[in-house]
């Protein structure tokens, strides 16, 4: 007898210019998808507290208590940070500084699923119906731990975390989300976008002579969109007179005219 694989299929390959067209067609699903929920939601409410039983409309509004709680995250994840590139004197190095919006945004919402599923907790000792609405907050609270033991914040207690982006005469250098220790490739190593896949970047280099290597990073944040990236890599490796200029205050400006000059997708 064979049985069939029910693991999730993995997230799609993309080239950048897909990976931001997706992120402009998952603002509008996201727009339509809540507008939707929310009135389903209203007019399903509205029907338990007339002919259905103080349970069952006490279930409907913790379902959208949770789905309003998830919004930011939802939203965040699609914002891009608008943020100039920053000339770093003491390192000689031009800074393209990122965002933490959506990971701050991600532990704000497992805050609020955490209180929705203990106050249904509550509510349920208090209306003396624990078996039955008991399970009910306990979903939000599991929704919660699942959310932040994503492999995007790797772990449940999460320190402050910056992210940035730098470039230097010598090489580019990615510091990702809740990661204490930053990705440096040199120029030398040739460092491109291979795809994006899912919430991770794949930057393919060359390791030694012509063996190439993939590294995977969570570039959520990132001041710049992916089309935008891949043009600023590509840019440095095959200008390699430019690469000094990276050294000098001129570095920023001609980053933030690379940046604009860059057609979008």
């Amino acid at each position: 007898m064979r049985f069939r694989n029910l693991s999730a299929p993995p997230p799609p390959q993309m080239t950048p210019q897909e990976a931001d067209n997706s992120v402009r067609h998952r603002w509008l699903t996201s727009l339509k998808a809540s507008a939707i929920i929310c009135v389903s939601s209203g007019l399903a409410l509205w029907v338990c507290s007339r002919i259905g039983g103080r349970n069952t409309a006490i279930t409907m509004v913790v379902f959208i208590a949770a789905y309003v709680a998830i919004l930011p995250t939802e939203f965040a994840s699609l914002i891009q940070p608008h943020r100039k590139p920053i000339f770093d004197g003491h390192r000689r190095a031009v800074i393209l500084p990122g965002s933490a919006a959506q990971l701050n945004a991600t532990l704000i919402t497992a805050l609020l699923l955490c209180a929705i599923g203990i106050t249904t907790i509550i509510i349920a000792f208090a209306v003396s119906s624990p078996l039955t609405l008991g399970p009910i907050g306990l979903l939000p609270i599991i929704w919660a731990i699942r959310l932040i033991a994503h492999p995007f914040t790797n772990r449940l207690v999460l320190p402050p975390t910056q992210q940035w982006i730098r470039l230097t005469p010598y090489g580019v250098s990615f510091k990702c989300l809740n990661q204490k220790t930053h990705t440096t490739f040199a120029w030398s190593q040739e460092p491109r976008i291979a795809r994006i896949q899912g919430a991770y970047t794949y930057i393919d280099y060359i390791k030694l002579d012509d063996f190439h290597l993939e590294e995977s990073l969570s570039l959520a944040g990132i001041p710049l969109t992916f089309t935008q990236l891949d043009a600023l890599l590509d840019h440095f490796n095959t200008h390699p007179a430019d690469r000094p200029l990276l050294a000098q205050p001129e570095g920023a400006d001609l980053v933030q005219t690379l940046l604009d000059t860059t057609p979008q997708p």
